[in-house]
């Protein structure tokens, strides 16, 4: 039984979180809506998720799976997607890779936004399958979603990839960057709190490091590239 200290601690979590998130989708409209195509998305993709959310989603295929860890379920704010794209220097001409994506509102906004084309990866086969469905709708988008494991995923064709893995774990983390080390040294890699280097300290190279705001506090966010001679 938690104590009253507890109880109270987590209140005061939930209240900023619950605060932020206000503040954060008021930024996101006024600075974003003026793109139509990502509101109209965007208002769509939060009609498919109003009785159901993604977290919910997520913890009950976790718990199907038999996962320790049920909770492991987060997204990156579109106002940090958006800092990260203009740091990465995303243009039309790329191809960005989402590595857990999600209910894919970073991957919509990015094919929205910045116009480039997107592939976005998720286990979850209910987020996939609600995505797809919406991106029939949007022609002028470039964006592909796929259920699939990111470990195993190929990404010879990514000059972007994105990987918000907060959650993952150390094995998960040293696949994923097992996979990348080889790729071309003009492929730019993302990932938040912490650098491929910490894994592979010859193998890639940190580019910029910055610092985003998420939910429930600032991280590090590393550009880095794969360090091929």
């Amino acid at each position: 039984m938690k104590s009253i200290g507890e109880i109270l601690d987590l209140g005061k979590v939930f209240f900023h979180v619950l605060k932020w998130n206000f503040k954060e989708e008021k930024r996101v409209r006024d600075l974003f809506y003026k793109n139509h195509t990502f509101s109209r998305i965007d208002t769509l993709l939060k009609k498919k998720y109003r009785f159901n959310s993604p977290y919910t989603i997520s913890k009950k295929f976790l718990q199907k799976k038999g996962e320790q860890d049920v909770h492991r379920y987060g997204e990156t704010p579109i106002t940090a997607v958006d800092l990260i794209a203009k740091k990465v220097g995303i243009t039309p001409k790329d191809h960005v890779f989402e590595l857990g994506s999600g209910r894919s509102r970073a991957a919509f906004f990015l094919a929205a936004e910045y116009r480039c084309k997107v592939s976005a990866i998720d286990w979850v086969p209910e987020f996939i399958l609600h995505s797809y469905d919406i991106s029939k709708r949007f022609k002028e988008i470039d964006a592909t979603f796929y259920i699939g494991d990111i470990t195993k995923i190929q990404l010879s064709s990514a000059s972007v990839i994105y990987l918000y893995g907060t959650c993952l774990e150390d094995n998960q983390i040293h696949q994923i960057a097992e996979n990348m080390k080889d790729l071309s040294s003009d492929v730019k890699i993302v990932t938040v709190s912490y650098p491929l280097t910490d894994y592979f300290p010859y193998d890639f190279k940190i580019q910029d490091q910055f610092e985003a705001e998420f939910n429930w506090g600032k991280a590090d966010v590393f550009i880095q590239t794969p360090a091929i001679t």
